[in-house]
C-alpha cells in the first residue's frame, strides 16, 4: 500500500487524537505514528490487516436471492394442506458453513439481524448461530436454478417445494413452457432485498406454533401468468383473504 505525504499526515493526526481519547492504546498508536512519520511503507498494510476484502453487489444479491427463496418455501409450506414428505426443518434457512463460507454467513446474519429482515428465520438466542456445519453454496445454487425454472413463483405446490429442496429441475411439458417467466434483471442502486425476484411486501410478526414468524399476505396465489395451484391448497379464495 502506498500513501502520499498528505495521507500520512492525516493518519498521524488521527492516531494522535486516538491516543488521547484512549490512553490504554496509546503505545500501539504511537508505533503507527512513528511508522507513518518515517515512511516505513513495508508496514502500512498492518494498519488495515483487520479489514475484509468485501463483497461485490452480485455476491450480496446472491445471498438475498437465497433468503428470498427460503422465505417463499417457508410461507408456501405454511399454506399447504398436504405437507407429506416436508418438515419445518426442511424449509427453514440452514445458514452457511462458518469455516468455509464465513463471509456469506456474516452477510446473511447482517441482513437478518442488523437490517432486521427475514424475521421468520431469526433465532431466539442471545448470540444467533446460523452455522450449517457443511458447505451450502453449491446446493443453494442448484435450488435457485430450479426456482428460476418455475418462474420464481411466490406460492409453491407441495411437489414444487420438494423439487426445489432436492435441487432437481423438472423438464416442463411443451404446453407449459409459455408459463415460465424470464428472470428479471437485478435492479441496481436499491436497498438490500428490493432488487430480488419476489415482490417486496410488508410482513408483520405473528406468533404461529409458538415461533416468531413474519406472516404476510400474498398478493398473488400463483405465478403472475403460471398455472393455477392444484387442490392441495383447498379453497384459494379463503387462503388468500
Amino acid at each position: 500500500m502506498e500513501l502520499s505525504k498528505k495521507e500520512r499526515l492525516m493518519l498521524i493526526n488521527q492516531y494522535r487524537i486516538l491516543s488521547i481519547l484512549n490512553p490504554d492504546g496509546a503505545s500501539s498508536y504511537n508505533v503507527r505514528i512513528k511508522m507513518l512519520e518515517n515512511g516505513y511503507s513495508l508496514h502500512y498494510d498492518e494498519m488495515i490487516s483487520w479489514l475484509d476484502d468485501g463483497m461485490s453487489q452480485e455476491q450480496c444479491q446472491e445471498i438475498i436471492d437465497i433468503l428470498e427463496m427460503y422465505r417463499c418455501l417457508w410461507h408456501s409450506y405454511k399454506k399447504l394442506r398436504d405437507k407429506k414428505g416436508i418438515s419445518k426443518k426442511d424449509v427453514r434457512f440452514p445458514g452457511f458453513d462458518a469455516k468455509e463460507e464465513e463471509r456469506e454467513l456474516n452477510y446473511a446474519e447482517f441482513v437478518m439481524y442488523s437490517l432486521k429482515r427475514y424475521k421468520e428465520f431469526h433465532q431466539r438466542k442471545r448470540i444467533p448461530n446460523h452455522d450449517s456445519y457443511k458447505v451450502m453454496m453449491g446446493q443453494y445454487r442448484a435450488m435457485l436454478s430450479v426456482w428460476k425454472s418455475l418462474g420464481y413463483k411466490k406460492l409453491l405446490t407441495r411437489d414444487e417445494i420438494i423439487q426445489i429442496l432436492n435441487g432437481e429441475r423438472v423438464v416442463p411439458d411443451i404446453d407449459d413452457i409459455d408459463d415460465l417467466k424470464v428472470q428479471p434483471e437485478h435492479l441496481e442502486s436499491l436497498p438490500v432485498g428490493e432488487g430480488s425476484h419476489l415482490d417486496t411486501r410488508e410482513w408483520r410478526e405473528d406468533d404461529l406454533d409458538g415461533e416468531e414468524v413474519a406472516f404476510g399476505q400474498y398478493e398473488a396465489c400463483a405465478a403472475d401468468d403460471g398455472p393455477e395451484p392444484d387442490d392441495g391448497y383447498g379453497n384459494m379464495e379463503n387462503a388468500c383473504d
